[in-house]
């Protein structure tokens, strides 16, 4: 058994070395907005502009209590997030009351997995998600077994924080809500009760925020819920549910999964047909909260940044530990041991997995898989393309400061908003969706990047020409920020242009704002 433990901790290592250096372009977004906040400018990603690219608040306020720190917030986040990240998987077990074997499972699935690894470190929401996530698992077992006011208000807060992490994470708890609050007539508690202590604090805590947004930034929604929302179509949810198969399958669910349900079939000396009745009843309100997150998953789960099953990764030790609870224990300890040959198939086969996984992550694809983004990209091309955005960011720091007649900071109108935004902490930035969305500017042109003193560009979305439209021919290429690199398959490039003359257009500052009158033509930018 010792030999296990050390082999997982040696492959856990491996892992976090290797990927250590990836880091999501969109985390540097939420750094923004932390770095804002804490210096008491907002919680605004361009200073006056009160409009919200959060799609997770809570991440971004702890990110702006590691800004306080004398540390870098990207290497802060990653080793908090390796933290929250063993120590729920740790706690979970042992509040589960799971023995040796099964704690090595999950250790072995969970923090041994390079998709785990890759988001702990990547800098977003999706580590603090899976850390709730099984965090709410083992309060919903202790609320079982206890039915309390207090394991009641533990049990909502925890959901009211998972909301704050990712709003589409109340499509799992509510359902699950329900059902204790269903368990908890059995109890001491009165129905009237446990309603109150299971859904109080959560709809609390979110309606504190929706309420707080709504004031701030005149409207409840992120502006991603408006660009980037659900699409729903038979092609999409096809593509969608292949890209489900295929997590199931890489992750190595689908492989313990089988194994667990082998052994359930060949043991002799149990019903099969009560164990699954009475695990389906015990986990209803959680099996339910998965189907609505699978239907939802159908619409979005292949959408921007969604890479290397981001969204399906906090899912993860859930299934897990539903399919633990699943394994044949009467008459046993709960912390009994697992079938020697079915641990042993298991870890083969997961190790197998997680070796093929983390081979592609660093040589082949983020994203390895029929379906799905970048598929022909792997950490290092992903890595040398940020390096391009730094490096082009400080082609513009270094040009402005050249530009003495200048005084504020430049306007940028980007494609990619994480690192430019990060490294020109006093310029504003702009793009075609997320960071300038507004409601009365979809669909009409609003000059936006006529308006920028810079414009980044990129032929991944075309002849540059044609992007620009009637505007090249009034910008100044900066040559030091040519680049070109493989990307995706193709060879891409990369060139930032100086506006010598932008337009005096401005966007509001509200979601709402009533809309501005441009000096400037629309173009193909927008």
């Amino acid at each position: 058994m010792l030999a296990l433990w050390l082999a997982s901790a040696l492959w856990g290592g491996v892992l976090i070395t290797l990927l250590w250096s990836f880091t999501a372009d969109d985390s540097y977004i939420v750094y923004r907005y932390a770095a804002h906040f804490s210096s008491g400018r907002g919680l605004v990603y361009n200073s006056a502009e009160h409009i919200s690219a959060l799609t997770s608040p809570l991440h971004a306020l702890l990110c702006s209590l590691l800004s306080l720190l004398p540390f870098s917030i990207v290497a802060s986040n990653k080793i908090m997030a390796l933290v929250f990240i063993s120590t729920t998987s740790t706690l979970a077990c042992r509040r589960l009351g799971y023995g040796s074997f099964r704690l090595l499972l999950v250790a072995g699935l969970v923090v041994g997995s390079p998709h785990v690894i890759l988001w702990t470190v990547g800098g977003l929401e999706t580590p603090y998600l899976l850390s709730l996530f099984m965090v709410f698992f083992w309060q919903q077992a202790a609320f079982r077994r206890t039915r309390t006011l207090r394991a009641a208000l533990a049990l909502s807060l925890t959901c009211g924080f998972c909301f704050l992490l990712r709003f589409d994470s109340i499509l799992l708890t509510v359902p699950a809500l329900l059902h204790a609050i269903l368990q908890g007539r059995r109890s001491d508690l009165s129905l009237t009760r446990a309603a109150i202590a299971l859904a109080g604090p959560a709809f609390f805590v979110a309606a504190s925020w929706l309420a707080f947004s709504h004031i701030y930034y005149h409207d409840i929604f992120p502006t991603s819920y408006y660009s980037k929302g659900l699409t729903f179509s038979w092609y999409g949810a096809a593509t969608n549910a292949i890209y489900i198969f295929q997590f199931l399958a890489v992750s190595g669910l689908g492989a313990i999964s089988t194994v667990i349900l082998l052994v359930l079939f060949i043991r002799r000396d149990m019903m099969i047909s009560s164990t699954v009745r009475h695990w389906t009843c015990t986990h209803a309100g959680l099996l339910v909260g998965l189907v609505f997150s699978g239907v939802y998953a159908l619409g979005m789960v292949t959408t921007h940044m969604m890479f290397s099953y981001r969204f399906l990764v906090p899912y993860l030790p859930l299934v897990l530990l539903l399919v633990i609870d699943l394994y044949p224990l009467q008459g046993r300890q709960r912390g009994g041991r697992f079938n020697p040959l079915a641990l042993l198939t298991m870890g083969l086969v997961t190790l197998a997995l997680q070796g093929a996984v983390l081979a592609a992550l660093l040589s082949a694809s983020l994203n390895p898989g029929a379906v799905g983004e970048y598929r022909r990209v792997n950490l290092g091309q992903y890595k040398q393309f940020l390096n391009v955005l730094r490096e082009q960011t400080s082609c513009i720091r270094d040009h402005w400061a050249r530009q003495h007649s200048r005084a504020s900071g430049p306007t940028v109108y980007v494609f990619a908003a994480g690192i430019p935004g990060h490294g020109l902490p006093h310029a504003r930035i702009v793009d075609s969706s997320i960071i300038s969305y507004r409601h009365c500017f979809r669909d009409s042109p609003s000059g936006i990047s006529r308006s920028a003193d810079y414009v980044f560009a990129t032929s991944r979305h075309g002849p540059l020409a044609n992007q620009l439209g009637g505007l090249l021919a009034s910008l100044q290429r900066l040559d030091s920020s040519v680049r070109f690199i493989s990307f995706d398959g193709t060879v891409e490039e990369f060139v930032v242009y100086f506006n010598p003359h932008p337009s005096a257009f401005r966007l509001p500052p509200y979601m709402d704002g009533p809309p501005a009158v441009s000096s400037g033509g629309g173009n193909s930018m927008q």
